[in-house]
């Protein structure tokens, strides 16, 4: 019944910082910080880190909060959030006699937290993968340069004209399907060459007929 992230005074100790790095970096592994209440406990331990001496009521709510978050947030990171057979996959997670707990309680005595949590971080090269799309993906979802291409009354045929060439030529570039140095398409030019390899590229990438239709 002693606190594990607190010091004698009632103050976080040096591993708060630690565990709070791990919760507020949650969106990296596709976690919602949210969910472990990141922001509140921050809030909590400079209140705590700011008091000469913090009532204790305090002082074990928030040591008690901190455990519990970080545990769950260990659970996610090593098995996952979501149950896949609850969104249709029909597949089991293995049964994992792993003691998070006594986990956590060695990497605090031993000053090891974030190796901890990397440990805990599947190993497999899909999920790897998947950390980096994420971020891609995160950092194309906030590019202000991207928008809605202007709309066609008919599919554009390689060798027609559209209005949206050059918005179509940005967007390819940014998403990687046309080589950064690829100039931008004349007032008036066909749709065509290096664009619909572009746009072939990019149905290549996303299961669909390679036909360069836009």
């Amino acid at each position: 019944y002693q606190p594990l992230w607190l010091d004698t005074a009632g103050r976080p100790s040096p591993l708060v910082r630690d565990a709070l790095a791990l919760l507020t970096q949650a969106p990296t592994e596709g976690l919602d910080r949210d969910d472990y209440e990141a922001d509140r406990l921050a809030r909590l331990a400079d209140a705590l880190a700011g008091s000469a001496r913090a009532p204790t009521a305090d002082a074990v709510a928030f040591d008690v909060a901190l455990s519990r978050h970080t545990l769950t947030y260990l659970r996610h990171l090593h098995s996952g959030r979501v149950d896949p057979e609850t969104v249709g996959f029909r597949m089991r997670i293995p049964v994992d006699h792993l003691d998070l707990p006594a986990r956590l309680r060695a990497a605090i005595k031993n000053g090891r937290l974030a190796d901890t949590a990397a440990e805990l971080t599947p190993p497999l090269i899909l999920y790897r993968d998947l950390r980096i799309a994420l971020a891609r993906y995160r950092s194309l979802a906030a590019e202000h340069t991207l928008a809605v291409l202007p709309a066609s009354p008919t599919s554009v045929r390689p060798h027609a004209s559209y209005t949206g060439l050059r918005a179509l030529h940005h967007q390819l570039i940014v998403l990687g399907d046309l080589p950064s140095g690829t100039p931008p398409p004349a007032d008036g030019a066909p749709y065509e060459e290096a664009m619909v390899e572009g746009v072939r590229r990019f149905q290549t990438r996303h299961g669909l007929e390679p036909d360069g239709i836009v």
